[in-house]
This record gives C-alpha cells, sequence and structure tokens, in this order.
C-alpha cells in the first residue's frame, strides 16, 4: 500500500513537471531585487509600470500576472517576434487549456550570456487534478525561462518561439 502512493505521488510531481512545460535546469546564484526576492502570489496591482525596470522586477511582475491569470498583461511580456506569431487571444486561450494552476512563483537568480540574454531560474508553485487522485494536487520546480533586452526593455521568448 505504502509503494502504492509514493508511486501516485511520483506520478504528480512528473505529470505537474510536464505539464508546466519548461525546463527544470536552476541557473548559478546571483543577487536578486528586493522587489524579485518575495514569493510572487495573487497580487497584479503591484506591477511596474517602468518597461525598463531591472530583469529581476520583470520576471517577478511576468508571474504575478500569470498567478493573476492576467493574460492580457502577461502578453506584454514576451518579445516583439513572437507577439508577431501569436495573437492575445491565441495566448489566453493557451493559458486557460492548461491542465495546472500556478499558485506562486519566485525569482531565484539568472546567468546571462551577454548583456541581452539571460537565462532566469523561477520557482513555480502549481496545482492540478489528477485522474484516480482525489483532491487538488500540488507540486514546485525550478523552470528556466530565455529573457532578451530589447531597446533596453526585456522581454521573455518562450520556448515554443
Amino acid at each position: 500500500m505504502n509503494q502504492h502512493i509514493n508511486q501516485r505521488l511520483l506520478a504528480v510531481v512528473a505529470a505537474i513537471a510536464l505539464l508546466s512545460g519548461c525546463a527544470s535546469a536552476p541557473a548559478s546564484k546571483t543577487e536578486a531585487t528586493d522587489a524579485a526576492a518575495a514569493p510572487i502570489v495573487n497580487d497584479a496591482a503591484a506591477i511596474s509600470e517602468d518597461p525598463k525596470a531591472p530583469i529581476e522586477r520583470r520576471v517577478t511582475d511576468r508571474w504575478k500576472l500569470l498567478v493573476a491569470g492576467d493574460a492580457a498583461r502577461a502578453y506584454t511580456y514576451l518579445t516583439p517576434g513572437y507577439r508577431s506569431t501569436a495573437t492575445p487571444s491565441q495566448y489566453a486561450e493557451w493559458l486557460k487549456s492548461r491542465q495546472i494552476k500556478w499558485t506562486a512563483g519566485k525569482y531565484m537568480d539568472r546567468q546571462c550570456d551577454d548583456a541581452t540574454t539571460c537565462a532566469v531560474s523561477v520557482q513555480i508553485m502549481a496545482e492540478t487534478k489528477l485522474p484516480g487522485i482525489p483532491g487538488v494536487q500540488q507540486a514546485s520546480s525550478v523552470i528556466e525561462e530565455k529573457w532578451l533586452q530589447i531597446d533596453g526593455v526585456w522581454y521573455h521568448l518562450p520556448k515554443s518561439a
């Protein structure tokens, strides 16, 4: 019986990792700004209005919007090239169709190839319902996102781009 529970728990963690659609390799540790160090919760009101904010703030703000389910505003954090291939409504539909719900995210660190290209590690918390397992399952994972600085503004480049 205990082995059956362990198998279910492993299935939950694996499913959430797969459903997140992101890599899980953390980058090297660096200092985060105060704005980025706090966990991101469902508080889209605290979003910076400065599009040229530091990368830590842009990552933090984007995850606040994702957790809040604000696809329209989260869309503006995507690279101009990605936005030229997907409309805001397509992006919103993609977010709605996910089988997980992000409940929190936290900027962890970044590793930059140069002044305009960074790999950013974000710890995310998510929940999902899985067939055959009662209740909502929760998991945490560290994902890696690619961010590009274009004309002084940091943008997220989705893996599907």
